[in-house]
């Protein structure tokens, strides 16, 4: 089963997410904050890491900028979810890294679908 990292500061929304994703098929790790997600990936690189941007300690900006900075974060899947939906957000989020940005609210099954191409993508 892919392993994908949860990053987000607000526990109820990784509690969703993590349920929501295991039932698609994905274990699941999480990170409170972007530094604990780089530390995390510095420890065990997950197979993608879904990203918030607004959290305390580092955003996911820096954080994503982070990850790519690590020879196990340069190639690993990053999808930014965010509730701020900003074309500057979109624009700094994919300039930092990620592969795809995503606003909420998104569907459970689409954000699987979308983590599962993405996998795909970077493992062909």
């Amino acid at each position: 089963m892919p392993r994908v990292l949860i990053v987000d500061d607000e526990a109820a929304i990784v509690r969703v997410l993590k349920e929501g994703l295991e039932i698609h098929g994905f274990t699941i790790d999480c990170a409170f904050n972007g530094a604990e997600a780089v530390e995390r990936v510095k420890e065990n690189p997950p197979d993608a890491i879904v990203m918030d941007l607004s959290m305390p300690v580092m955003d996911g900006i820096k954080a994503t900028q982070e990850i790519r900075r690590l020879t196990q974060g340069a190639t690993i899947p990053i999808l930014i979810l965010t509730a701020r939906g900003e074309d500057w957000d979109e624009e700094a989020g994919l300039k930092a890294g990620a592969n795809l940005f995503v606003t909420k609210p998104v569907s459970l099954r689409q954000l699987a679908k979308e983590l599962h191409r993405l996998i795909e993508a970077q493992q062909s």
